[in-house]
């Protein structure tokens, strides 16, 4: 028996792969479950992408004016004397 299954291997994977192929084009079908309008076709990553690309001045913006607040802040936290070990007191 074990022979004969190595004989049928070749012809149970092209069945497979034949089967799976018909599948995916029954899936990706402009009237099946991926392209048909308004499904997962209708709903990826391109609206998405130009509302990023719009977004991306007004980020800028706002690195811009955070960078502005902190520069200060820590040209500040750099004067503060701190980052030595002070001496324990005697008692």
């Amino acid at each position: 028996m074990a022979l004969l299954d190595l004989v049928a291997l070749p012809v149970e994977l092209a069945v497979a792969a034949t089967s799976t192929t018909l599948a995916l084009g029954t899936l990706v079908a402009p009237d099946g479950p991926v392209r048909c309008p308004e499904r997962y076709a209708d709903r990826l990553i391109q609206p998405r992408i130009a509302e990023l690309i719009a977004l991306i001045p007004d980020l800028h913006d706002s690195v811009d004016t955070l960078n502005r607040a902190v520069g200060p802040l820590s040209d500040l936290a750099n004067r503060i004397p701190g980052g030595r070990r002070r001496p324990a007191l005697e008692a």
